[in-house]
């Protein structure tokens, strides 16, 4: 499905910080309906949408191998308004290797303003591994510095207790990485799975240096053992400004953490 083709679309130019561009093709709730799109089958591209204002998730991803790419998840095509009834931007159920973002300029995500108690992105199931969540803006409007409201998603991304492993938030260059600021609790919260969180910039604004008030309590936190937290060169996340902590890691063992710049 690809909004980039619509009337009125304009691509992202930028590879890192604000988001640019503006989505077109809307597909948004207009009664009450539950999800926007479910991808149940393998293989499908969702690029260039506005989903928002669903009850329960903008995209429900129920089986592997699919792309979303250049989508704005529960904010308006504006990147400033927020839908605020959607539980997830995105759900993916017991499924592997999808990609969220792609790392490109045009591939960048907007996550952003889901109901309080909600995820930007919601990952479930002993099935979902080998994701991808690569070069998004999770938390923040569309100029990376401006909170949604005081009441957006609770979590940028969630990995519930039942999550399968190696999953990758970010990769080896900045252009991987996401911003994941200002949501209401934490950036991350691993509760299970062992995963992989490389060169994010988690807390501050868009340029990694930048305060933001109000911001997430803790920037990453840990319920499970076995992460690898940055790594060399880009791989390190800039993990600061966030209101509790940095990086918490609650009762959990092997976890490996270098690279980072953590509070400053």
């Amino acid at each position: 499905i690809d909004g980039t083709t619509a009337t009125g679309y304009v691509a992202n130019s930028n590879s890192t910080g604000a988001l640019n561009g503006t989505p077109s093709l809307i597909v948004s709730n207009g009664a009450a309906i539950a999800t926007g799109l479910t991808l149940a089958s393998t293989s499908n591209i969702i690029k260039g949408l506005v989903c928002s204002n669903f009850n329960s998730y903008g995209i429900n991803i129920t089986s592997g191998s699919n792309s979303v790419l250049g989508c704005y998840l529960g904010m308006a095509a504006d990147g400033t308004t927020a839908g605020n009834t959607q539980a997830d931007g995105i759900l993916i159920s017991n499924c592997a290797n999808n990609i969220i973002g792609n790392g490109t300029t045009t591939g960048r995500n907007l996550i952003s303003g889901q109901a309080s108690g909600g995820f930007g992105i919601n990952l479930t199931g002993a099935s979902s591994t080998g994701n991808t969540i690569k070069g998004n803006i999770i938390g923040l409007k569309k100029d990376g510095v401006t909170l949604v409201s005081s009441t957006t998603q609770d979590e940028g991304i969630y990995f519930a207790v039942d999550c399968g492993g190696s999953n990758t938030v970010g990769g080896t260059s900045a252009t991987d990485g996401n911003l994941i600021s200002g949501n209401s609790n934490d950036g991350i919260w691993v509760k299970g799975g062992s995963q992989t969180i490389k060169a994010n910039i988690i807390g501050p604004q868009a340029d990694g240096i930048t305060y933001i008030s109000s911001d997430q309590y803790a920037g990453i936190l840990l319920s499970t053992s076995s992460n690898t937290i940055g790594g060399t060169g880009a791989e390190g996340n800039v993990i600061s400004g966030n209101d509790l902590a940095g990086l918490y890691l609650a009762s959990v063992s092997n976890n490996v953490v270098k690279g980072n710049f953590i509070g400053v």
